[in-house]
């Protein structure tokens, strides 16, 4: 399962640990794509993990490991400044893990669907 909810939209799903977040743009279980705010989040991610939290589903799911990919500079429509975009891999999840994160996934998925009509 991929979930694109189309064009960058945000997934009001947040990747987080107690020194950084970032908001997830897309998402499978592979990997984020996702913005990050707080300087020195990614070298934090990799250290210590993260945790992804659902705020439209209520959804928690701690401790996935996490790896930075690839980032690169998102332009804005005008041209200038833009923001980072960042490319987190989840290497080496356990198999219990691995489902956990899957759950996640289609959980938020049958959420997003329930619930599209009415944010739009």
């Amino acid at each position: 399962i991929e979930l694109n909810y189309g064009n960058e939209a945000a997934l009001n799903i947040l990747l987080l640990n107690e020194n950084g977040f970032a908001e997830i743009i897309d998402f499978s279980e592979r990997g984020a794509t996702c913005m990050i705010y707080t300087s020195h989040a990614v070298e934090e991610f990799e250290k210590k993990g993260v945790d992804l939290f659902n705020c439209m589903a209520g959804q928690y799911l701690r401790d996935v490991p996490c790896r930075l990919a690839y980032s690169l500079r998102h332009k804005t429509q005008t041209g200038k400044g833009g923001k980072r975009i960042y490319q987190l891999e989840f290497p080496g999840l356990s198999e219990e893990k691995s489902k956990e994160l899957q759950q996640f996934i289609e959980d938020g998925y049958h959420y997003f669907t329930q619930h599209e009509n009415e944010t739009h």
